[in-house]
């Protein structure tokens, strides 16, 4: 059960600090090297969009600062020297 109630307050802060990108460029605050940033994913996504067909929806539009490094942490477990995961 704690690994949903993590899960879910994960969502949430993500979708709670989430702007969009366009706004967040357009902040003052905002550094600069973060502004360039998000202008080449700007400039990526519509490459993406126009250029290879891919669809025009939501996904990268928007960004959220979380004070961390990552947003989340995948963890894997293998045998030693092995590639084949372990399954619990």
């Amino acid at each position: 059960m704690g690994y949903y109630v993590q899960a879910i307050g994960g969502q949430m802060e993500l979708m709670r600090k989430a702007r969009p990108i366009p706004e967040v460029i357009a902040d003052a605050a905002t550094s600069a090297e973060l502004k360039h940033k998000l202008e080449r994913v700007v400039q990526i996504r519509n490459f993406a969009s126009q250029s290879l067909g891919l669809p025009d929806n939501d996904s990268y539009r928007r960004y959220a600062d979380l004070q961390r490094p990552f947003v989340v942490w995948n963890v894997f477990a293998a045998p030693e020297l092995s590639v084949a995961p372990e399954e619990w």
